[in-house]
């Protein structure tokens, strides 16, 4: 379980609330949510973070990092 006062994870009931509201969230997004959370304050680079997130080596993971830490923060914050 992670709350930090406006994202609330449960991870293993695949539930996410921002700010009181549920948010849909796909299996990898939930994943990487849950990466982000587990390891708040610590720095991942973009090949650990897929190397964590997704079941199988990627090309470009720095890319594909980036794409979607992108679509999770606009599911997730205000102003992405």
């Amino acid at each position: 379980m992670y709350d930090d006062g406006v994202v609330r994870l449960d991870a293993p009931n695949a539930a996410v609330t921002v700010r009181g509201t549920p948010v849909q969230l796909t299996p990898l997004e939930l994943r990487l949510l849950d990466t982000l959370t587990s390891n708040a304050g610590a720095v991942i680079s973009s090949r650990e973070l897929v190397k964590r997130v997704w079941e199988h080596p990627l090309p470009n993971p720095g890319e594909r990092a980036r794409l979607y830490v992108g679509y999770l923060r606009a599911k997730i914050e205000r102003d992405p």
